[in-house]
């Protein structure tokens, strides 16, 4: 199975222990992760989401990543398997 999981940019704590610890034991499990951080203000880091998460099985937006309701539209176009964490 592949994952992608989009983050805000940055090595915030929250995402470290919720994902970036775990990174190794979801790969003994067959998990692909790939983590995708992405800034609020950049274009191209959004479409690369979008381009990433047709190539995935499951798209997962932690925190608040702040997509517009037309980015959510776009992504679940991509990918129709979305699931937000939040807190």
């Amino acid at each position: 199975m592949k994952i992608l999981c989009v983050v805000e940019h940055g090595n915030a704590p929250s995402t470290r222990l919720r994902l970036r610890d775990c990174l190794d034991y979801y790969a003994g499990l067959e998990v692909e992760a790939t983590v995708v951080p992405t800034r609020r203000s950049s274009v191209m880091e959004r479409l690369r989401v979008l381009k990433e998460a047709r190539r995935h099985d499951v798209v997962v937006l932690f925190k608040t990543i702040g997509f517009n309701e037309l980015e959510l539209g776009l992504l679940e176009r991509a990918n129709r398997r979305i699931i937000f964490d939040f807190d």
